[in-house]
């Protein structure tokens, strides 16, 4: 089986005709695709990732990245984008699935993952990212020009470690059945 890995692809850069040329000239190159995030931005995911599947025609065992949940919330995102998979014969959405097969020796596992500001300095640091304005469950820490530091520093903290119990869980499952595990993530919820 050849697997293809592509990451931060941000389809929503492209207009419909780049997109429909891009998608297009990847899908006779494997037999399958595993994307690690920022596909698009939330408003948009879904149409993105119907159109993947419909050109690709392929399995695509999927994570999404911060800027998928830009202009909406993880939570919804997540929603919609795990009942889309779940109604597919190609999407795979792993961060709401467990092991899937993708040889009789090999499993691929993920998970959005999250950085969570425990390594660094985290205290110390002037950086302002998009992420603080355009996601919901990361904005409502920042109002009136102020960064309530230790409110987002709890919710990524929380990101991550739902990320590490969720890849835990399902490496230990492959471990039993797989030779091999492949993991994908956005961003790896820990060092």
């Amino acid at each position: 089986m050849r697997l293809a890995w592509l990451t931060d692809i941000h389809l929503n850069f492209l207009d419909d005709l780049e997109r429909e040329r891009f998608l297009k000239t990847i899908a006779d190159k494997a037999d399958a695709f595993a994307i690690t995030g920022d596909i698009g931005e939330s408003p948009d995911i879904i149409g993105y990732l119907k159109q993947m599947e419909s050109i690709l025609r392929k399995p695509i065992y999927f994570v999404l990245g911060n800027h998928d949940f830009y202009r909406g919330s993880i939570a919804n995102t997540r929603l919609e984008v795990a009942e889309l998979a779940g109604d597919s014969k190609c999407l795979n959405y792993l961060t709401a699935t467990g092991v899937a097969e993708l040889t009789p020796t090999t499993a691929i596992v993920g998970h959005d993952g999250w950085a969570d500001g425990r390594l660094g300095d985290y205290d110390g640091t002037t950086v302002i990212l998009s992420d603080h304005y355009l996601i919901a469950e990361i904005a409502q820490w920042f109002r009136n020009d102020s960064l309530n530091k230790q409110g987002l520093r709890e919710t990524l903290t929380n990101l991550a470690d739902e990320a590490a119990r969720h890849l835990e869980r399902v490496v230990n499952e492959a471990a039993s059945q797989y030779h091999n595990i492949i993991a994908v993530t956005h961003v790896p919820p820990f060092r």
